[in-house]
């Protein structure tokens, strides 16, 4: 079937991306699934040529790796190659089985992303993709399924989305689930309809199924088209858990890697299509859940005065000192305080900060501190705007323990460079 999709227009439009996409049955599926989306293989085609120019290595290793389920996360590797070469470190892309990553003859190697290097330092990057498709998902199958059905009919349908299918799903069945939810509500919305016969209108066609809320308005036009609403803003829980669960832990190879590697530092990337997380919420995950007392004109406006306000804030502030260094994080927090992160503790409240009366939750601190984390550096996190967010890890082993590692992108330009 492959072999009937005429791709040279797509080869004549995309030749870098082409030319590195060798297998034929590979190209043919990338081209087809992207047929639809121009604009986003332009958008591949100008980054491959920036890489080329700004001197990227590794291109044609990191596209012999390439299938179509992995394309678009191979995409994101070429994101923040740019973006390092942009901060002018020499970088050099990877492919999955790089030698230098072998523990030992006949084993197979977990190689990072990739590998940049400035001046003598050498740090790995290990990227990670967030994608939120499931719903775009939802409108396609939408489209798909009410678009032809309302064309030629006078009727606007505002489709009302409920909170299921307007909340992204991570796991593969929550996906499905959702994904029947959808065409279940769609069924019972066209069976309606037709049973209707000639609705009087608006009429509101409630879904069973859980999904959706029809609404149908009669309009002066002969072609019909029809509207998504969702009024769903929260974050779901389990973005977060699966952002703490299996991106990032699951993305920590350096454990993994030979001896000689485990001298550089290590840093996960994430290229993130989510709009629903935000870079605040990354970082309470990496360094924890911010308490800061009320402030002094909060508790004048609240009836207590200046007096009473300053006693209780020290016979509290000192409990919170007390309590802080009695968790046994202390010890880290304390190793890391020698290793020149001082400021830098005080600034995330990981030192109890007497200027902002603020200090880490006892019951919510961040992923950082955990023994897991040791063999990462710090998280890089590229937003839905192309924003870049880097959060050192302080806690990490001493063998790669450097505050230097702050400076280690500008943070003042976006991704794009």
């Amino acid at each position: 079937m492959s072999s009937m999709f005429d791709i040279s227009s797509m080869n004549k439009e995309h030749p870098e991306l082409s030319k590195l996409l060798k297998i034929h049955d590979v190209k043919v599926k990338i081209f087809k699934t992207y047929k639809g989306r121009p604009d986003e293989l332009l958008e591949v085609e100008t980054l491959i040529r920036d890489l080329e120019r700004l001197g990227c290595r590794g291109l044609e290793d990191k596209f012999n790796d390439v299938t179509a389920e992995k394309f678009d996360s191979t995409v994101s590797e070429l994101t923040v190659a740019e973006i390092l070469l942009n901060n002018n470190y020499d970088t050099e892309l990877l492919s999955d089985d790089d030698e230098r990553f072998k523990i030992k003859k006949g084993h197979e190697a977990k190689s990072p992303d990739i590998i940049c290097t400035r001046d003598t330092s050498t740090t790995y990057i290990e990227v990670v993709r967030l994608n939120d498709s499931s719903f775009k998902d939802v409108v396609d199958l939408i489209q798909e399924q009410v678009g032809d059905f309302v064309r030629c009919l006078p009727y606007r349908i505002d489709i009302h989305l409920k909170d299921e299918p307007s909340l992204p799903k991570i796991k593969k069945e929550d996906k499905n689930k959702q994904k029947q939810s959808v065409l279940d509500s769609l069924e019972i919305f066209k069976k309606s309809f037709s049973e209707a016969m000639q609705p009087q209108v608006p009429l509101n066609l409630p879904s069973d199924a859980g999904a959706f809320t029809f609404v149908l308005k009669k309009i002066e036009s002969e072609q019909g088209y029809f509207c998504i609403i969702s009024t769903c803003f929260d974050v779901p829980t389990e973005l977060i858990e699966y952002l703490e669960k299996y991106d990032i832990d699951k993305k920590n190879k350096a454990h993994d890697f030979p001896i000689e590697q485990r001298k550089n530092p290590f840093i996960i990337a994430i290229d993130l299509h989510m709009r629903e997380i935000k870079d605040e919420s990354v970082h309470r995950l990496l360094y924890g859940d911010v308490v800061v007392f009320c402030s002094s004109t909060f508790a004048n406006d609240i009836g207590i005065s200046s007096q009473d306000y300053i006693r209780w804030t020290k016979e509290e502030w000192e409990k919170v000192i007390t309590e802080t260094h009695k968790r046994d994080s202390w010890k880290k927090i304390e190793r890391a305080q020698s290793n020149g992160w001082s400021s830098f503790l005080i600034e995330k409240s990981l030192i109890p900060n007497n200027d902002q009366l603020s200090y880490i939750d006892k019951n919510n601190e961040g992923i950082f501190v955990s023994d897991k984390m040791e063999d990462v550096s710090a998280v890089l996190l590229i937003d839905h705007n192309r924003k870049c967010f880097l959060y050192p890890n302080p806690f990490c082993r001493e063998e790669i323990n450097n505050p230097k590692i702050i400076n280690f992108i500008n943070m003042t330009e976006d991704a794009e460079g």
